[in-house]
């Protein structure tokens, strides 16, 4: 079983040799052996990974293997290979697509085994029950900023904007407000208005 925490090298089978050895591992730990298995669910995602992986699985389970169904899937249009470190925290940006859920036992098990701290998710979650034993919506410091579960983080050129979702409304109502006054507090700038009664009058009807 591996336990460096380390990506493997080499290509696809070799990983999947790796992730029948951590299986073995496991059952093995629980009494139990790959002979035991009767049933595999495998996705892929790739369909060039298939031939490999069906290598792999005779190789390993033999010629009468178990009963298998295997799913080959896109990742939402986008190839992902992740290498977590110890230490690391996995974020998840699903871009505004709530329809999928994106982490699950199987996630935040292979995150843990490989040493992150936490999954932060910015979308769905699946198999709940599961995640129970692990924290759920607990908050997270960035850069000394604690974040709570629901607050809304925009970031730009200007920044980033950490906000309770409850105080949202009133800070755009203000932001819109101040976007529209400053055409007129810059043409005042632009005749010769000293700046010092500009920036007083913005104050005292802000």
């Amino acid at each position: 079983m591996l336990t460096t925490c380390e990506p493997i090298s080499g290509g696809f089978a070799d990983q999947v040799r790796q992730t029948f050895a951590n299986l073995s591992a496991i059952l093995e730990a629980a009494g139990s052996s790959l002979s035991h298995i009767v049933k595999v669910n495998a996705y892929l995602t790739d369909p060039d990974q298939l031939g490999p992986f069906n290598e792999v699985y005779r190789e390993i389970l033999g010629h009468a293997p178990p009963a298998r169904t295997t799913v080959c899937v896109q990742l939402w249009g986008v190839s992902l290979e992740i290498a977590l470190k110890p230490g690391d925290a996995l974020v998840i940006d699903m871009a505004g697509d709530h329809a999928h859920a994106c982490a699950g036992a199987v996630t935040q098990l292979a995150a843990r085994s490989a040493g992150a701290v936490g999954i932060i998710v910015d979308g769905v979650v699946t198999d709940l029950n599961e995640l129970q034993a692990c924290q759920l919506n607990v908050p997270v410091h960035c850069a000394g900023v604690e974040v709570q579960p629901g607050d809304i983080v925009l970031a730009d050129d200007n920044g980033v904007l950490i906000l309770p979702a409850t105080e949202l409304t009133s800070v755009i109502d203000k932001a819109l407000q101040s976007d529209l006054a400053e055409p007129e507090l810059m043409a005042r700038l632009r005749n010769g208005e000293p700046l010092q009664d500009v920036i007083t009058t913005r104050i005292d009807n802000s």
